[in-house]
């Protein structure tokens, strides 16, 4: 029987971990509620756990984690006011594009196959092994509920966010699905392990275990010097480009002014516009900050300029490392550009150019 003290313990290291879970991302709250759910349902559904004690550890759980994302919230609330993404109504989801998105779910899931193939079975595994609660349990079918559990919600939340957060452009190509599932990889990995871990081998296996074990900690440790990317991962060239073209536009934009970044694209993963939009930021001095402001759709170029001569933008970058602008630059009154990335200012009724960026070769996609 588990003494009271120990559980007491027990909940508060739940409680830190679950505050650096929020800590690391902006979507991890978001994690953290279907994990609780996770658990919610395996103690409802076995009798074993005490589900009034469970109850009364929850503030000791959450504690940490809710006072973390409070403090987060106020901070982006005084800091960086309405540079977060929100709901549309429901009339304008994206529900057009659930065909493209699903397809182009498929296309990331085929650039990984071992990794979706084990999620998905844990996930079914984590079906089978509810049903089956309380008759049969043990801690890592409980956790292969809470992995299915989360896996599963995570991708309900990832699909409505599509519909109706994210751009059309966004939605069509589900942005940045390959980097939004691994968020859940752990949960993969340790069910599995623990069901491994949890069985009886025979006395004989346990030099074989111990040795297969070493082999393949020592395999893993060669591969590293192997990795030609280690040291320069691919996207550091862009991320430096775009905060040195960002260092250089700061001097060049007065401190109160209203931008507005182009950034959609047909082919390319880098956040551009995100990026761009953080290193503008005068993080170092709130009383004077850099407004700017995201086009993600190409249909919404008709409004840039009209919007400019309303007093509502002072600047326009614009870049076509992705596609070709000739079109965009036409209907913004921009001479053509020639791979760069390029600052305009509204002076006189028209957009002139202020300076220019030629973006290196590797980063080009729109040949």
């Amino acid at each position: 029987m588990t003494r009271p003290g120990h559980v007491e313990g027990l909940a508060w290291r739940f409680g830190l971990v679950a505050a650096m879970l929020v800590n690391l991302k902006q979507a991890n709250p978001v994690l953290l509620a279907l994990v609780m759910a996770g658990l919610t349902l395996i103690a409802l559904r076995d009798p074993a756990i005490r589900t009034t004690q469970a109850l009364l550890q929850l503030p000791r759980m959450l504690a940490p984690a809710i006072a973390l994302w409070a403090v987060w919230r106020w901070y982006v609330l005084q800091i960086a006011a309405n540079s977060e993404q929100t709901f549309r109504p429901f009339e304008s989801w994206n529900f057009d594009a659930l065909y493209s998105m699903f397809i182009s779910i498929r296309g990331y899931v085929a650039q990984a196959p071992l990794f979706h193939a084990l999620m998905w079975l844990v996930a079914a595994a984590g079906l089978a092994v509810f049903f089956q609660l309380p008759r049969k349990t043990s801690e890592a079918r409980w956790l292969a509920v809470i992995a299915a559990t989360v896996w599963l919600g995570y991708h309900g939340f990832l699909l409505i966010i599509y519909l109706g957060v994210m751009s059309v452009s966004d939605a069509y190509g589900a942005a940045d699905y390959w980097r939004y599932t691994p968020h859940a990889a752990l949960l993969g990995l340790y069910a599995p392990a623990m069901a491994l871990a949890g069985m009886r081998w025979p006395a004989w296996t346990n030099r074989q275990a111990c040795a297969v074990t070493l082999a393949a900690v020592l395999a893993a440790l060669c591969v590293l010097p192997l990795r030609s990317d280690f040291r320069d991962p691919p996207g550091r060239e862009w991320q430096r480009f775009i905060r040195n073209a960002a260092s250089e536009m700061r001097q060049m934009i007065p401190a109160g002014s209203k931008v507005v970044i182009i950034s959609f694209s047909f082919a390319s993963s880098f956040p551009f516009g995100v990026a761009l939009r953080y290193d503008l930021w005068h993080l170092d001095n709130p009383k004077q900050p850099i407004a700017a402001t995201i086009r993600w759709d190409d249909r919404d170029l008709e409004t840039v300029t009209s919007s400019a001569a309303r007093g509502e933008a002072d600047y326009l970058i614009i870049h076509d490392a992705d596609a070709n602008m000739d079109q965009a630059s036409d209907i913004l009154g921009l001479p053509r550009m020639s791979h760069e990335l390029a600052l305009f200012a509204w002076r006189a009724g028209r957009w002139e150019p202020v300076s220019s960026w030629p973006i290196p070769a590797p980063l080009l996609r729109s040949d």
